[in-house]
């Protein structure tokens, strides 16, 4: 297959003059992409004039790719799940499960409408102070998924004239989010307090400044240097917002997140109830005057459907498990370092240090190594542009307390084959 350069340092994209664009979503070092995707990604990372050329585009890059639109799949037993970000493996949990069988049916399953315009039941007042009081801030605001969450803070807290600063790897719900309040949006090299500082003392404003980062982040599986990052905003009189979506619960000395284990408290944390408490949700947590005033301003809340209260119950019986039972903890923490340092043993690179493992594989072979490892009966995430930069792509990976030692080094032995059978 023919390959073409893409050197992103002047966002140029070119074979002998032939190719030419200017695209943002580069990375910042060259590497190479097949040519016969080049004309496909252009056309539908920046969509042209007329929607169906975007999807004729699109559909053309998926079949190259063997992309699945359309993926279902029913786990049986056998399959060893390590896509899954039920952390602690909380799923199937008895305690749970009655909270849940409970709630539907004194409460019935959907909310019935926004808050704003019905209030909310007990369970997601109690929900509210449960999760305030784990996470160590004073008020908590509850919104339907940890996308809205991101979303309906950033658009709501920053207006014109403000500056939001997101780490280059930030979400694309705290992209969004920045977008739609109208703030100057800045980016900084990811995790790196040093360039953050030179970009807080260059971008001044006469409003607000915001750094979002994030605790645990979920498609490189690193850790934020928190404590760095608090010094810098600090200093500069920055408000500070950490997304511990994938790091709350699990360290840190009161198991609140990568804030606690960092030794800070942010302005702004926030949370989601569908990764370490197996349920579905997000929330903002804050200072209580600040927390009020997200909670009756927010459109995101206050304009969409409140959360379910069975999915409130759910989370309500995820915090007493995971109080109960610390030694969750301590199964997932062993088993991330035994499967690292089995992929490690038998030569596969990894990305991160954390429960998140990133396994770098060519872009045109993603699709296939994660189908013939479901084959096998190893279900792993893959990771492909516009989840991840062009020439980027991952098998993206989640190690949880659930899983066994035997089951992690079978995981390993057949990532391992399917990696040297597409080399």
């Amino acid at each position: 297959m023919a390959y073409v350069q893409v050197n992103a340092a002047s966002c140029e994209v070119s074979r002998s003059g032939v190719f030419g664009c200017r695209w943002r979503s580069l990375p910042r070092r060259g590497y190479r992409v097949p040519v016969s995707d080049i004309e496909n990604i252009q056309q539908f990372a920046h969509r042209p004039k007329r929607i169906n050329d975007a999807v004729d585009a699109f559909s053309s890059y998926s079949r190259d790719l063997n992309f699945p639109l359309q993926r279902v799949v029913d786990l049986d037993a056998k399959v060893i799940n390590l896509a899954s970000y039920d952390y602690l493996g909380l799923h199937g949990n008895p305690g749970i499960a009655e909270a849940v069988r409970e709630a539907v049916g004194r409460l019935g399953t959907g909310s019935g409408g926004s808050s704003r315009a019905i209030g909310h039941h007990a369970v997601h007042q109690t929900l509210s102070e449960r999760l305030a009081s784990a996470v160590g801030h004073e008020h908590v605001t509850l919104f339907s998924s940890g996308y809205a969450a991101n979303v309906g803070i950033l658009s709501q807290l920053m207006r014109p004239g403000d500056v939001v600063f997101l780490d280059r790897l930030a979400h694309a719900s705290a992209i969004d989010g920045a977008k739609l309040s109208g703030a100057r949006v800045a980016t900084f090299p990811h995790n790196d307090p040093v360039a953050l500082d030179r970009r807080l003392t260059r971008l001044t404003c006469d409003g607000e400044r915001l750094v979002y980062v994030e605790g645990f982040y979920s498609m490189d599986g690193d850790r934020a240097p928190l404590a760095e990052i608090a010094a810098v905003c600090q200093k500069h009189g920055a408000l500070l917002l950490v997304d511990e979506a994938h790091s709350e619960f699990l360290v840190g000395p009161r198991h609140r997140g990568s804030c606690d284990d960092a030794g800070i408290v942010p302005d702004i944390y926030m949370g989601t109830l569908s990764k370490t408490l197996n349920a579905q949700g997000g929330f903002i947590a804050a200072g209580r005057e600040l927390g009020e005033w997200i909670e009756t301003t927010t459109r995101a809340r206050i304009f969409s459907g409140n959360l379910s209260p069975l999915m409130a119950s759910a989370a309500l019986a995820a915090l007493d498990v995971v109080a109960a039972e610390p030694s969750r903890r301590d199964r997932l923490w062993a088993n991330t370092r035994a499967f690292r340092d089995a992929l490690a043993e038998r030569g596969v690179p990894a990305y991160g240090d954390t429960q998140i493992v990133a396994i770098p594989v060519p872009d045109e072979h993603c699709y296939d190594i994660s189908a013939q490892l479901l084959r096998d009966d190893i279900w792993v995430g893959p990771a492909v542009y516009p989840v991840v930069p062009v020439g980027k792509a991952r098998l993206r990976l989640s190690i949880t307390a659930a899983l066994d030692p035997g089951q992690l080094l079978q995981a390993a032995d057949r990532i391992a084959h399917a990696m040297e059978s597409r080399r």
